[in-house]
C-alpha cells in the first residue's frame, strides 16, 4: 500500500488492509471520495475498487444496507443498457461499523463539460427506458419536499441562532409553500434519477464517455428532480440546453424551483430535528439567485 493511499476517519490504513484482505484483494492506493471512500485495489490480475460507504443520512447498520443494495440493482440496470458503471462483484459487507463494497474499476477521468454537451447527456440518461415500477425508488432516502408538509418548520427555524441565516429560511418558505401549492405534481414523468450528474462523477477516454459514478442520491422520481441537482441555482445555461432538447412544461419550471428551494429546506430541517444547525452548504445555497431563478419566482 503506497503512502498516498487515503484512511477512513475512524479508521486507518490497517483496517483498509484488512477489510481488503477479507475480499481476497490487495490494496494499490486510495481514491478519494465524499459519500464513500474509496480505494483501488487488486485481485489478481483484475483491479477493483473497495468503497466504504458513509451514513450521511444517518440511516443506521440495516436501512443503509438496503439502500446499497438497492443502489447496485440499479447500477446493473443501468449498465445492462450499455451505460458504462461499476458494477458489484461482492455482496456487501458489514464490518468496523460501516458497510464496505467491492466494485468493477471504470477507467477514464473527468472533463469539463459545455452547457449543450452537459444537457445533451442528461436527455440521452433520461431515455433510458427501465422497469421503474419493479425497481422503485431508493429506500430510505431523503424526501426533499418533507418541507412542505412538516408542521414544524416554522417553529424550528425560528429557533436558528444567526439572523441572517434564519431569515433566510423563513423567506425561502414563504416563497415555496405558495408556488408548490400550484404545481400538478403529475405533470412530470418518472424517470430513473441520478442524482448527481455533474462533470467529477462522468469519466472520459478521449470523446468517449467510459464511466458514471456515485448513485448515492439515485432514485425513481419526477425528471425535474435530476435538474434541480444539475442546476443548483447557478448553471442556468445547461437547464436552457436542456429545455431545448427536452422541452419542460409550465408546471416543471415551477417544480424546478420549488424543488430547489424544497431540497435546501428539508435538509436544513434533518439537521435541527437532530439538535444541530443546518449546514452552511444549506444556508449558503438559500441566498443564492440567478436570472433564471428571478424569472422563476417573477412568474409565481
Amino acid at each position: 500500500m503506497d503512502g498516498n493511499s487515503e484512511t477512513s476517519e475512524n479508521g486507518s490504513a490497517a483496517l483498509v488492509v484488512a477489510v481488503a484482505d477479507q475480499f481476497d484483494a490487495q490494496v494499490v492506493r486510495g481514491l478519494g471520495g465524499r459519500s464513500s471512500l474509496n480505494w483501488l485495489v487488486r485481485r489478481g490480475e483484475q483491479q477493483l475498487v473497495l468503497r466504504e460507504d458513509q451514513d450521511l443520512f444517518e440511516l443506521g447498520r440495516q436501512r443503509l444496507g438496503e439502500a446499497i443494495s438497492w443502489r447496485a440493482t440499479a447500477r446493473a440496470s443501468v449498465g445492462a443498457s450499455g451505460w458504462p458503471v461499476p458494477l458489484s462483484v461482492e455482496r456487501p459487507l458489514w464490518t468496523h461499523g460501516s458497510w464496505w463494497t467491492l466494485e468493477t474499476f471504470v477507467p477514464g477521468q473527468p472533463a469539463e463539460l459545455r452547457p449543450e454537451r452537459h444537457a445533451a447527456l442528461l436527455a440521452r440518461w433520461q431515455e433510458l427506458r427501465l422497469d421503474l415500477d419493479e425497481l422503485g425508488p431508493q429506500p430510505h432516502r431523503l424526501d426533499h419536499l418533507a418541507v412542505l408538509s412538516d408542521d414544524d418548520a416554522w417553529r424550528l427555524f425560528a429557533d436558528v441562532e444567526d439572523t441572517e441565516d434564519r431569515r433566510w429560511l423563513r423567506q425561502r418558505l414563504e416563497q415555496v409553500l405558495p408556488l408548490a401549492e400550484r404545481v400538478d405534481w403529475g405533470a412530470s414523468p418518472r424517470r430513473l434519477v441520478h442524482g448527481d450528474l455533474v462533470s467529477q462523477n462522468l469519466l472520459w477516454q478521449g470523446p468517449t464517455l467510459a464511466g458514471v459514478l456515485d448513485f448515492e442520491l439515485a432514485t425513481v422520481d419526477r425528471r425535474v428532480t435530476e435538474l434541480i441537482h444539475t442546476w443548483r441555482c447557478r448553471y442556468d445555461d445547461v437547464v436552457l440546453a436542456y429545455d431545448a432538447h427536452a422541452p419542460l412544461n409550465d408546471h416543471e419550471w415551477r417544480m424546478l424551483l420549488v424543488d430547489w428551494w424544497a431540497l435546501l429546506l428539508s435538509l436544513s430541517l434533518f439537521h435541527l430535528k437532530r439538535g444541530r444547525e443546518p449546514g452552511r452548504w444549506e444556508l449558503e445555497a438559500l441566498r443564492r439567485s440567478s436570472g433564471l431563478a428571478l424569472r422563476l419566482a417573477a412568474n409565481a
